[in-house]
């Protein structure tokens, strides 16, 4: 009983040290983050409208960066896989990018947008011709959302520009709508994006395999990565009569919480553990010295 007492502060130190390691990390599902993000707004999704100021979009004729923006009193998606760079949690935006050239947000006419993500059989797809995501585009936007995509040149102005073309064909290239990239001769050896993918994979197959939210990825951490299918109604601006177009945009999420305890804070509780064992064996060794 007495090496019970004895043991018992290491015990519940340890415990509790697991405990919160094991309940604080929330690892959600693919189709539970879908859930979420569909049921904003009363279940129709992400309301935003398109920014046209010049630190909010970058794009070409029909691709590029793209800010969407809140609708003002709406509630936003999760953006904590943005950083400052490619998000406002304040201003209920964040940057993205198209994955289906055949429509496009028209900003200065659109009248409501509602994004809902989509998700079958494990796979995000797009929603205008059915085709699933491949590894290669799902790293490259969690790259740019996370701040970190190497070559990609996040200060306002004409680099900024350049940089989104550079990868809104990139994604275009990996998706194998190359009839729509901007620049026709994009291809592995002359795009930065596409040349960085194979300095971490040579091999071409990996990155155009088809990405599952679900899967295991080393590289993609904590992050998923979704279609967003965007409902666009718009005014036509000559006719004034209301129309309904779909766009395909990029979203990406974190499903780990930032509260899992660090090895120095784990190292803290061992070490105060170990303290209350030296103090209770100081305390027993003194009883039998004076016995």
């Amino acid at each position: 009983m007495k090496q019970i007492r004895l043991y018992l502060p290491l015990i519940l130190a340890t415990l509790l040290a697991l405990s919160y390691q094991q309940t604080s990390y929330a690892d959600l599902t693919a189709s539970q983050v879908v859930s979420q993000f569909n049921s904003l707004n009363g279940g129709v999704g992400f309301r935003f409208n398109a920014l046209t100021t010049p630190t909010g979009q970058y794009r070409g004729t029909y691709s590029g960066e793209s800010r969407l923006q809140a609708i003002s009193g709406t509630d936003i998606p999760d953006l904590s896989a943005y950083t400052s760079q490619t998000s406002d949690s304040s201003l209920g935006y964040f940057q993205s990018f198209c994955v289906e050239p055949e429509e496009q947000i028209t900003p200065g006419y659109t009248v409501n947008n509602a994004g809902t993500l989509n998700f079958a059989n494990g796979k995000t797809i797009t929603s205008y011709t059915g085709q699933a995501l491949n590894l290669g585009v799902a790293y490259l936007y969690k790259e740019f959302a996370n701040g970190t995509l190497t070559g990609y040149n996040y200060t306002y102005g004409a680099g900024r520009a350049n940089s989104a073309v550079l990868l809104q064909d990139a994604i275009y290239f990996l998706l194998g709508k190359t009839a729509d990239m901007i620049n026709a001769s994009t291809n592995w050896t002359t795009n930065v994006f596409l040349q960085n993918l194979l300095l971490k994979d040579s091999v071409q197959a990996n990155w155009l395999a088809v990405y599952n939210p679900d899967g295991t990825y080393a590289i993609m951490g904590d992050n998923k990565v979704f279609v967003m299918s965007v409902v666009e109604e718009k005014q036509n601006p000559l006719s004034r009569e209301m129309v309904q177009t779909r766009q395909d945009q990029l979203y990406v999420t974190k499903t780990g919480s930032s509260t899992v305890p660090e090895p120095a804070t784990i190292a803290i509780w061992m070490l105060g553990s170990l303290g209350f064992i030296g103090s209770a064996c100081r305390q027993r060794f003194a009883r039998k010295k004076n016995a």
